[in-house]
């Protein structure tokens, strides 16, 4: 993909986590209100993108949107800089001695009900910005859940 001539490597990633929000809700609308911003200042972000990218992302109509071929090349690479971008949040918060970040077990359903609630209490007081995402289920069915 070609950038335009305004590109100079200036992606932000608010509108990259905007445009994944549009993704995930379906509407410039939703992920508008979800970010707690306005339509049209959302509207302009992605407009900015698109001209930074020299391509048209989306398609837009009194239906809804859609994204083009450009845009679902884009997806991938908006959430992975996404992604890494809070990785490397939470890593510097680490370092900075404050429990932050996000932690994904699974366990078997009798664990997840009877163990697992008194063994994450006393962790989520210690830690209370920690968020902590339990999968119950067995071991062939829940590899996919926990690499995500």
């Amino acid at each position: 993909m070609r950038c335009g001539p305004s590109c100079g490597g200036r992606l932000k990633i608010q509108t990259l986590t905007a445009l994944l929000s549009i993704e995930s809700l379906g509407s410039i609308r939703a992920a508008a209100s979800a970010l707690h911003v306005s339509q049209p200042a959302l509207t302009q972000a992605i407009q900015q993108l698109e001209q930074e990218l020299g391509a048209q992302l989306l398609i837009r109509s009194p239906s809804g949107i859609a994204f083009t071929e450009y845009g679902r090349l884009v997806l991938p690479h908006a959430r992975l800089m996404v992604t890494e971008t809070q990785r490397v949040k939470e890593e510097i918060a680490q370092l900075r001695g404050e429990g932050t970040g996000h932690i994904r077990l699974a366990a078997s359903p009798a664990i997840s009900l009877s163990l697992l609630p008194q063994a994450l209490r006393p962790f989520t007081r210690k830690f209370p910005q920690v968020r902590v995402h339990c999968i119950d289920g067995v071991s062939p069915m829940i590899h996919p859940a926990l690499r995500s």
